[in-house]
């Protein structure tokens, strides 16, 4: 194929040939051309293609190699699919076991590193067993302490504003009062700093002076709502010093030593009778045979509880005395009035109400309230105004069989109203006998007011009085009434601090004289 062959030269050197002689050279010419260009090609010729063919050669192998390393590969990836999920499901468990594990160990490690912390930041309620902050986290002072040095107990935020009082410990105390600190105490501590003995429920008061004659009377004391027996202490004490009356001080239900009773009227009521058991007071029938006679005096919601016992045990007593418990509980303004008020004082800690009464009491002329509230304490958490406000009063008045002394302020916008007052007095057994006493500018408790102290205890003897020259009278003289308002006219006790019974303004529209 390299070099052509001149067919010319060739026949001429071969003449005498025909035609099909030269086809046929020429077929073997041609095939021996084609061995001699093979036989060239081998040995002299080039191939152009070779090293093209090399090239496909090799990439076709490197291919084919790298279709074997990727079928390899392939492989390889099932194998580890496989050996995967078999490692990773053997994992998975040898994981969930090892974190279980280490859960419970971290859990019981944060237990007890939150129960080590617990411990350091709060401690359980001394009073309520409930938890209680041991520091302030801000500051990290101690609160909820206890006042008493000698003290290690912790109070929750609720118990640490319940049992509060200004300690008064010595005279020092009670005259420099209005400076003092309203401090916090345990309800252990608390029974033991207030003036209260909790081993008992009634305090008998007699006169300081041994030789002091004794008068007969006996006035049991019940005190309004939270307050205690104290309310009337310092009150019994003068009685007792200047007349001669012995004083019977009563916690009732749910106050003072009562505290964890329910106040209910007739947990109430059982108070004041196991008080007249106690002291072995009789009938009045029965007392007036030996000269004595017994008085139940009340203040405010006391007041209401005097009405009902009275109501209840007419028999019993001489007379009563009833102080700012004049207002229709049954009236729905006055229903929701005092709803609000009790669940303002519930909801408020007696810590703020110690402050108000110290504030707003303390700048005014009320220096009997120093052990009657802020010595002793204050109790009525039981909700008392509840007890009466479920109950139509208006049925116990005609049931009353005694006489009555009111003694209200003119000014007492929450115990005394004239009208419910004069619906009052109509409806008393013995109206005749009754007495109404109006103090000019007192308020609701005008009776620790020392401008009319001294009125108030004139009236109360003069009420008594009273009622035992009328009993001495009727003993005498078989009922018989004459020359009986000769004799209590001769009663010493200045007659123009005291209302008589015939110049009744509530019930014959006449004035009546206050002080």
């Amino acid at each position: 194929m390299g070099m052509r062959i001149n067919l010319r030269s060739l026949l001429g050197k071969k003449k005498a040939l025909s035609a099909k002689n030269i086809f046929d050279d020429q077929a073997s010419l041609s095939s021996s051309v084609q061995n001699f260009d093979t036989i060239k090609s081998k040995k002299k010729v080039k191939n152009p293609f070779k090293r093209l063919s090399k090239k496909l050669k090799t990439k076709i192998k490197k291919r084919r190699d790298s279709e074997n390393t990727i079928s390899t590969a392939v492989n390889t990836r099932r194998v580890s699919f496989s050996s995967i999920g078999s490692i990773g499901g053997d994992l998975r468990r040898a994981s969930f076991s090892s974190i279980t594990s280490i859960g419970e160990d971290i859990r019981r490690a944060s237990f007890s590193s939150i129960t080590s912390i617990t411990e350091e930041l709060f401690d359980q309620c001394t009073d309520c067993g409930s938890r209680a902050t041991k520091k302030n986290p801000l500051t990290q002072r101690p609160r909820g302490m206890c006042a008493n040095e000698d003290c290690d107990a912790f109070l929750c935020k609720e118990c640490k504003n319940n049992h509060v009082l200004i300690p008064l410990r010595c005279e020092s105390d009670k005259e420099n009062w209005r400076n003092a600190k309203i401090e916090r105490f345990c309800r252990d501590c608390f029974m033991e700093v207030s003036i209260l003995d909790f081993q008992k429920f009634t305090d008998v008061i007699e006169p300081k002076d041994p030789s002091k004659k004794k008068s007969g009377v006996t006035i049991i004391f019940v005190h309004g709502a939270g307050g205690s027996r104290a309310t009337f202490r310092e009150h019994a004490q003068m009685l007792a010093d200047e007349y001669g009356h012995r004083g019977i001080l009563v916690d009732l239900a749910g106050h003072g030593s009562r505290w964890n009773e329910e106040c209910t009227l007739e947990n109430c009521e059982n108070a004041i009778l196991e008080a007249l058991r106690e002291h072995c007071i009789k009938t009045a029938e029965e007392e007036a045979k030996h000269g004595n006679y017994t008085l139940l005096l009340g203040g405010s919601w006391g007041g209401y509880i005097v009405y009902y016992t009275l109501a209840k045990n007419p028999e019993y007593f001489a007379g009563a005395i009833l102080e700012g418990s004049t207002v229709d509980m049954n009236n729905p303004r006055e229903k929701l009035k005092w709803g609000v008020i009790t669940s303002i004082v519930n909801r408020s800690s007696y810590h703020q109400q110690c402050k108000f009464i110290k504030k707003n009491w303390g700048r005014k002329n009320y220096d009997y309230v120093v052990e009657t509230k802020l010595g002793a304490g204050l109790f009525g958490r039981a909700n008392p105004f509840h007890s009466i406000q479920n109950h139509n009063f208006w049925e116990w008045i005609p049931l009353i069989r005694c006489p009555c002394l009111f003694l209200n302020g003119t000014a007492d916008h929450d115990g005394y109203d004239p009208v419910t007052q004069k619906k009052i007095f109509g409806l008393l057994a013995k109206k005749e006998e009754s007495t109404i006493k109006l103090f000019e500018g007192g308020d609701h408790i005008f009776g620790c007011d020392r401008r009319f102290i001294n009125e108030w205890m004139n009236s109360i003897q003069m009420f008594s009085r009273k009622i035992a020259l009328r009993d001495e009278h009727d003993v005498q003289n078989d009922n018989d009434d004459s020359g009986l308002d000769d004799v209590l006219e001769a009663v010493d006790v200045k007659t123009d601090a005291f209302v008589h019974s015939g110049a009744m303004c509530l019930v014959c529209s006449d004035s009546v004289e206050a002080v």
